[in-house]
C-alpha cells in the first residue's frame, strides 16, 4: 500500500511539472524612481489552484538613462564601464515589480475570453521570486473545470495569457549604491586636484612675493651708489658735496618707508586673500558634501559609521570655512540624524518605505535650508573681504606730499606722481570703479621754483568724474613704477572693480627740464578724448552746467 502511494505522489509531481506553459516577455519602462530602460523575463503559466499561477523566471534588467545625472555624470560613469547607450544591464538588483491583466480563453463557437476581476501583480527577481493565482469570474472557474475534465489539463495553461504588461516598481538599491559611491570618489578626486593646484598657486605667489622683497631690497641697496643729479661742472664746490652726502640720506631714508610701506601692504593683502580661500574652500567642500548627500538620500546609501555618505565632507566644509568648533558640533548633530534610515532601509512594507521617503525628504528640505543660510553667511564674509581689501589698498595710498614750494628743501630737481580718483558712493558695493593715469614726472624750473599746486589740480580736475588724487611724490621713477605697479595689480585682483586708464603728462618723462617762462598750459587729449583743460560735460542731459564730483572719505569698512 506504501509503495503505492509513493508512485501516486511522484506521478501527480511529474504531471504537475510538466503541466505548464513558457512565454518570453520584453517590457520598457520610463521614469521609475528616475530610471528608464526595459527587462526580459519568462512568464510561466502552471496548474495549481482553481484556475491557475502565475510566475516568472530569467529576469534580467537593462537601464537607459537616470534622470538624476548630469551629461557630465553620464560620461563619467561610461568611462568607468557603465554605459547607459543601449541599456547597462543590472547584475544585483533586489526585484522588478510588474503587472498586467490575465485572461484565459473558453474555446468554442465562437471562443469566449474570461477576465481576471482586477490586475495581477508579480514581483520577479533573481530568486525563484513570488507568485500570483489571478482571480476569474465564476463563468471562467466553471469553463475550468469543464474544460479539466475533458483534457486533464488546466485551462489556464492551455489557453491562458496577461495582455497589458507594465512596470510598476523597481528596488535596485545596489546598483544606486555603486554609481554613487563611484560619483563621490571621482569627486573627491577632482577635489585632491584643486587643492593640489591651489596649493601649487600660493607656493608660485609666495615666491614671487620672495622675488619682489629682494627686488625691492636691491633697489634700495643701490640707491646710494647712483649719482641722480646733473648739476654743472662749474656748480661742484664744498657747499655741492655736502648737499650730496645729504641728498643720498634723504633718498635712503624715503626708499627705506617705501620698502616698508610695501611690505606691510603685502602682508596685509597675503592675509586678507588667504582669508579670502580659506571661505572659497570651504563653500567648494561643503557643495561637495552636499551633493553627496543628497545623492544618498535617494538611494540610501549609508557608511560603516551609519552615517549617510557625504556627511562628513560637509561637516569638514562647514569647520573650514567657519574654523569654529560649535558649527561643527552642530553640523554634525544635524547630520547624525540620517542614520534612522539603517534600519528602515531593510524593509519592504509600503508603510515604512512612505515614512522614510517622507522623513528623507524633510531632512533634504532642513539640509537645504541650512546649507542655504551658510551659503549666505559665506558670501556675505567674502564680500566684507573685498571691501576691506579696496579700503586697504586706499588707506596705503591716501598719504601724498605735497608739490614742493620755492622754499622746500627737495634732494632732486625731478618729483614722480600719479593720479587716481573713484566713487566713494559705490566703493563698498558689488560693482565700482577706478580711474587710474601714467606715472608722470614734474620738474623744477630754472630759477628752482616748481610748477604750482593749485595749477596742477586745475588741470587734472576734468580727467575724471570723481575727485583726482595726486598720488607722490617720488623721488626715484623706478620706486614709482613700482608703487603704482602695486597700486593697479592691488585692484585688478579685486572681484567687481572696473578700472579705467587715463594719461596725463606722458611725455613729461622723457622731455628737458624747463623754465618758469615756459609753464605749460596742455591741451592734448588725454584717453578719454577731452583737452587737458577743457572742461567735459558729464551729465545724461543737455545741461551745460558741469556735474559735482563725488567725494568721500574713506575710514572704516562700511559692516555688512
Amino acid at each position: 500500500m506504501k509503495i503505492k502511494i509513493l508512485f501516486l505522489i511522484l506521478f501527480l509531481c511529474t504531471y504537475e511539472a510538466y503541466a505548464q506553459k513558457t512565454e518570453s516577455k520584453n517590457v520598457s519602462f520610463s521614469n521609475i524612481g528616475g530610471f528608464s530602460g526595459y527587462t526580459t523575463f519568462n512568464l510561466v503559466y502552471s496548474q495549481g489552484s482553481s484556475t491557475g499561477v502565475l510566475t516568472g523566471n530569467s529576469v534580467k534588467l537593462y537601464i537607459t538613462s537616470w534622470s538624476e545625472l548630469s551629461s557630465e555624470e553620464v560620461n563619467l560613469l561610461s568611462s568607468k564601464g557603465i554605459s547607459f547607450s543601449g541599456g547597462y544591464e543590472v547584475k544585483s538588483f533586489d526585484r522588478v515589480g510588474i503587472e498586467g491583466r490575465a485572461y484565459v480563453i473558453e474555446p468554442g463557437n465562437p471562443p469566449i475570453t474570461h477576465y481576471a476581476t482586477s490586475s495581477s501583480k508579480l514581483a520577479l527577481g533573481k530568486s525563484l521570486g513570488e507568485f500570483t493565482s489571478p482571480n476569474f469570474p465564476e463563468a471562467a472557474q466553471l469553463a475550468n473545470k469543464k474544460w479539466l475534465k475533458t483534457h486533464q489539463k488546466n485551462l489556464w495553461v492551455t489557453n491562458g495569457g496577461v495582455e497589458n504588461l507594465k512596470v510598476v516598481e523597481l528596488l535596485i538599491s545596489d546598483f544606486k549604491s555603486e554609481i554613487n559611491t563611484i560619483l563621490h570618489q571621482a569627486k573627491k578626486e577632482k577635489e585632491n586636484k584643486e587643492n593640489l593646484e591651489q596649493k601649487d598657486t600660493e607656493q608660485k605667489a609666495k615666491q614671487q612675493s620672495e622675488s619682489n622683497s629682494t627686488t625691492q631690497q636691491n633697489i634700495i641697496s643701490n640707491l646710494g651708489k647712483e649719482n641722480f643729479y646733473n648739476k654743472s661742472q662749474s656748480s661742484v664746490n664744498s657747499s655741492y658735496n655736502s648737499n650730496t652726502s645729504s641728498s643720498g640720506n634723504s633718498r635712503n631714508n624715503e626708499y627705506q618707508q617705501t620698502n616698508q610701506k610695501m611690505n606691510t601692504l603685502n602682508e596685509q593683502m597675503a592675509n586678507l586673500k588667504a582669508q579670502q580661500e580659506r571661505v572659497d574652500r570651504g563653500i567648494r567642500k561643503m557643495d561637495s558634501g552636499i551633493d553627496a548627500m543628497s545623492s544618498s538620500f535617494s538611494s540610501g546609501t549609508f557608511g560603516s559609521d551609519g552615517l549617510l555618505v557625504g556627511s562628513k565632507e560637509f561637516v569638514e566644509g562647514v569647520a573650514e570655512s567657519t574654523q569654529s568648533m560649535g558649527a561643527t558640533i552642530g553640523a554634525g548633530a544635524f547630520v547624525l540624524g540620517s542614520s534612522i534610515f539603517s534600519s528602515v532601509q531593510q524593509s519592504r512594507a509600503q508603510k515604512e518605505r512612505r515614512e522614510r521617503e517622507e522623513a528623507q525628504r524633510r531632512l533634504i528640505r532642513e539640509q537645504q535650508e541650512a546649507e542655504q543660510k551658510e551659503r549666505e553667511r559665506l558670501e556675505k564674509e567674502a564680500f566684507n573681504l573685498l571691501i576691506q581689501q579696496r579700503h586697504l589698498l586706499i588707506n596705503t595710498f591716501s598719504k601724498n606730499k605735497e608739490i614742493p614750494l620755492s622754499t622746500s628743501h627737495v634732494d632732486s630737481e625731478t618729483i614722480y606722481y600719479f593720479i587716481y580718483a573713484y566713487n566713494p558712493s559705490t566703493i563698498d558695493q558689488a560693482q565700482t570703479e577706478i580711474y587710474i593715469s601714467n606715472l608722470f614726472a614734474l620738474h623744477q624750473f630754472n630759477d628752482g621754483t616748481w610748477p604750482y599746486q593749485s595749477s596742477i589740480e586745475n588741470e587734472i580736475k576734468d580727467l575724471t568724474p570723481y575727485k583726482e588724487i595726486l598720488q607722490g611724490y617720488y623721488l626715484d621713477k623706478s620706486t614709482a613704477e613700482e608703487m603704482r605697479r602695486a597700486f593697479v595689480n592691488g585692484f585688478y585682483d579685486n572681484k567687481g572693480v572696473s578700472i579705467n586708464n587715463i594719461t596725463y603728462r606722458k611725455e613729461s618723462l622723457t622731455e628737458p627740464k624747463f623754465s618758469n617762462s615756459v609753464i605749460s598750459n596742455p591741451t592734448t587729449p588725454n584717453d578719454l578724448g577731452i583737452p587737458i583743460n577743457s572742461t567735459p560735460n558729464k551729465s545724461n542731459n543737455n545741461s551745460s552746467s558741469q556735474k559735482e564730483k563725488k567725494e568721500g572719505t574713506l575710514g572704516i569698512p562700511i559692516k555688512m
